[in-house]
């Protein structure tokens, strides 16, 4: 185990139960947020996500986003 994995253990068994499973929790989601990063890297990862319609709410998305845009600068 390295230094700091060993460092980590030791201050969470010092933590009460309830702070320890808050740790957990954290190193979890650290985890997950980290899976999710490396989804994107790659056109594998894009594909991955089967985003099949991605043009189609592309477009919707921008139709979207420019509805209320002014067509015309007011004078």
């Amino acid at each position: 185990m390295s230094k700091l994995i060993e460092t980590i253990a030791e201050k969470a068994a010092k933590l009460p139960p309830e702070q320890q499973r808050e740790a957990l929790a954290f190193i979890e989601s650290l985890a997950e947020n980290g899976e999710k990063k490396d989804q994107f890297r790659s056109v594998r990862g894009a594909l991955r996500m089967h985003l099949k319609n991605l043009d189609a709410d592309l477009k919707e998305v921008r139709q979207e986003m420019w509805r209320n845009f002014p067509r015309e600068e007011p004078k």
